[in-house]
């Protein structure tokens, strides 16, 4: 029996603390549930939203008609690829962090770069996450899914993914077409220390032979908690634009101007520069736009300041989007869902 909620608030259930009604809304627990609630969306004619832990999504103020589907599927299990490798499968209801939490646990090296990032499994390939170096593709192995059309469960390997840079099939083509039950990560336990991106390296004093995977994890949940509000305190989803990648002419040219420019070099020849150094170069952090404003401790974060709309967001972000624009010549590109 299907327990069907009507108008229920969202606003609870994502990190910015917004959102309207949602006419109909169920939580579910495992892959039948979710196969029925979907049944019973399509049988409607319903739009289907689906929510983790509502931390990479700005919703709308104005109310939701179809149904919302609260994903609490857990369970964690293991097991051996070979001598060297393990798949670790969760449900995708699971919370990444403790996915991680987990992994560092067992001394299994590949996910300690992704520590402390907010969400849950089931988003992470959609989004493609990444930080400090480490992307989801690096330690993706294979995901489980419901096709809304056909209600048969369907998987995905690795190269069947569309990985790119916070994107994914899943964001794209097979947006609001598939429900994702578990995921399946590959795992190491072989040291393999990626230190090489921003201050990692400097943070982490130990030998590099000495060090295990706590040791990573620890030093960057340490500098993401001295630089990002906790979304209890200032609503907030993380990163909100993702880091723009350019020319190395256009490059050059910003160098002339700005010599203290941040950037990293990629292996396709571009250039990525740091939203968050642009942001703060145009004069956006720690400043407000009515109800919403620029984190002061990281530009790239937008921040709820209390009773924010959607619109209080989306109207800071247009107006950073456009200063970056004239100063740079960099538009910049939301890394969150925005409905």
């Amino acid at each position: 029996m299907l327990n069907i909620e009507e108008n229920k608030v969202l606003a609870p259930y994502t990190s910015f603390n917004i959102g309207g009604l949602a006419r109909y809304f169920i939580e579910v627990n495992d892959e039948h549930e979710a196969r029925e609630a979907i049944s019973w969306a399509k049988h409607k004619n319903l739009e289907i939203l689906v929510i983790g832990q509502g931390s990479n999504m700005l919703l709308p103020d104005e109310d939701f008609s179809g149904l919302v589907i609260k994903n609490n599927i857990k369970g964690i299990k293991e097991e051996s690829l070979d001598n060297n490798y393990i798949i670790i499968e969760a449900g995708s209801g699971e919370i990444w962090d403790d996915i991680v939490k987990y992994s560092v646990e067992k001394k299994y090296w590949g996910l300690e770069n992704l520590s402390y990032i907010p969400g849950t499994i089931g988003a992470a390939p959609v989004q493609n996450i990444g930080a400090y170096g480490v992307e989801l593709k690096d330690v993706f192995y294979s995901l489980r899914a419901i096709n809304y059309d056909s209600l048969e469960t369907e998987i995905f390997a690795k190269h069947e993914c569309n990985f790119a840079y916070r994107s994914s099939i899943f964001k794209k083509q097979l947006k609001n077409k598939i429900f994702i039950t578990s995921v399946s990560l590959q795992v190491s336990q072989e040291a393999n220390p990626q230190l090489d991106y921003g201050s990692l390296h400097e943070v982490i004093k130990k030998d590099v032979y000495e060090l295990e995977p706590s040791d990573i994890s620890k030093a960057i949940v340490e500098i993401r908690k001295n630089k990002l509000p906790e979304p209890q305190e200032w609503g907030n989803s993380g990163s909100f634009f993702q880091n723009p990648e350019i020319t190395k002419d256009h490059f050059e040219k910003l160098k002339a101007k700005y010599p203290d420019i941040k950037y990293y070099n990629l292996d396709n020849g571009l250039i990525k520069v740091p939203a968050g150094w642009l942001i703060e170069t145009a004069g956006w952090k720690g400043k407000s736009l009515g109800k919403a404003g620029v984190w002061g401790k990281q530009a790239l974060i937008l921040i709820n300041l209390g009773g924010a709309s959607s619109k209080d967001i989306k109207k800071l972000a247009e107006r950073i989007i456009e200063d970056v624009k004239e100063k740079f010549d960099i538009e910049l590109t939301p890394e969150v869902n925005i409905y």
